[in-house]
């Protein structure tokens, strides 16, 4: 998938210095494929969004140039950060560490990534069954080793 420039963001995420894009879940570059050949000249210097004569939007213009464009696909109000936002966001909800999210979003601090980690109730649930399960496998595992229960 080639990498479109769209007036200093672009299609792949931020990468810690020297470690490369993030991947994408898998039907997301499909999606894409798609939406810029409908879209977007075919030219390597086409951009998403531009201006009507073809530039880049001016900094102050971005979010009303995406909202155009939002609007004409109907998303609803939002901006581009809020979609970055949305990702890691979904992204901490597979369980991805800290760690994990400061490269996927070229943080380079704890307390970046941490604002993507909200404690959710429903999750201390989740995370006491797991817990269960991980000390019954244990408990499991030594009733297995221990010889004298084999009577």
């Amino acid at each position: 998938m080639r990498r479109v420039e769209v007036g200093g963001w672009s299609t792949s995420p931020r990468p810690t210095p020297g470690t490369g894009p993030s991947p994408f879940p898998s039907p997301l570059p499909r999606y894409w494929r798609s939406t810029l050949r409908r879209h977007v000249p075919a030219a390597p210097d086409a951009l998403l969004f531009s201006t009507s004569s073809g530039s880049y939007p001016a900094r102050s213009n971005r979010n009303s140039t995406f909202r155009r464009a939002a609007d004409a696909i109907g998303l609803p109000a939002v901006r581009p950060h809020k979609l970055r936002h949305t990702g890691a966001t979904l992204a901490a909800a597979t369980g991805a560490t800290t760690k994990e999210l400061m490269r996927r979003l070229g943080h380079a601090s704890p307390a970046a990534a941490l604002l993507y980690q909200p404690a959710a109730d429903d999750r201390d649930a989740d995370i006491a069954r797991a817990l269960d399960d991980m000390l019954a496998a244990a408990h499991e595992a030594s009733d297995d080793d221990d010889p004298e229960r084999d009577g």
